[in-house]
């Protein structure tokens, strides 16, 4: 059986070893950068990110299982225990999300009675609010989301967990701009 693709092992050659992969005939000719960088797990932020979404999407998830609902939609309709009614594009922004994402999101809560969009007379902007349903189920879940958040901040200690929620918080506050080269600098304050 071939052996499974693993991005965090690096190749033994600069030729593609990987089955997954076709062989090259020749090597290709190193890229300097990735050569300093090889053996070094997570160098780049946006993986780095990726990977402990997917290990907190787990965790908060584990945790959530048996409620009937996963943690993007817990995060949605806590969002929600705290407006009256909002803006679907309110709320997206809210959560830091595409509105897109968030359109999709609302409605598989709809379908399940948990939220209910409307719009209010004279407006064109739709708006989204929790239903007695969804109330109900966030009540009940409340306690495994709390659970959830203990044995993470247990594990990691207090220090890291404060470490951790503040510079996430300092990149979720950054604005990707694009200068004049083309090239997209971060922009946003760092503390």
């Amino acid at each position: 059986m071939p052996e499974r693709f693993n991005p965090y092992r690096p190749f033994p050659s600069r030729t593609c070893q990987n089955s997954l992969m076709p062989k090259r005939s020749a090597p290709f000719p190193p890229i300097p950068l990735l050569e300093a960088v090889r053996h070094t797990p997570h160098v780049c932020m946006a993986e780095a990110a990726r990977a402990a979404n997917r290990t907190l999407a787990r965790h908060y998830g584990a945790y959530l299982d048996g409620t009937g609902i996963a943690p993007g939609q817990s995060s949605l309709l806590m969002q929600l225990y705290y407006v009256d009614a909002i803006a679907v594009t309110a709320l997206a922004a809210r959560m830091g999300t595409e509105r897109t994402t968030m359109v999709r999101n609302i409605a598989a809560l709809e379908r399940t009675g948990q939220v209910e969009t409307f719009t209010p007379d004279g407006s064109r902007v739709r708006k989204v609010r929790l239903t007695a349903d969804g109330r109900d189920l966030l009540s009940g879940l409340v306690a495994h989301w709390d659970a959830a958040q203990q044995a993470l901040k247990d594990r990691l200690g207090d220090d890291a967990w404060d470490t951790i929620m503040t510079a996430l918080r300092t990149l979720a506050d950054m604005e990707v701009d694009t200068d004049a080269a083309g090239t997209p600098p971060l922009r946003g304050t760092a503390g």
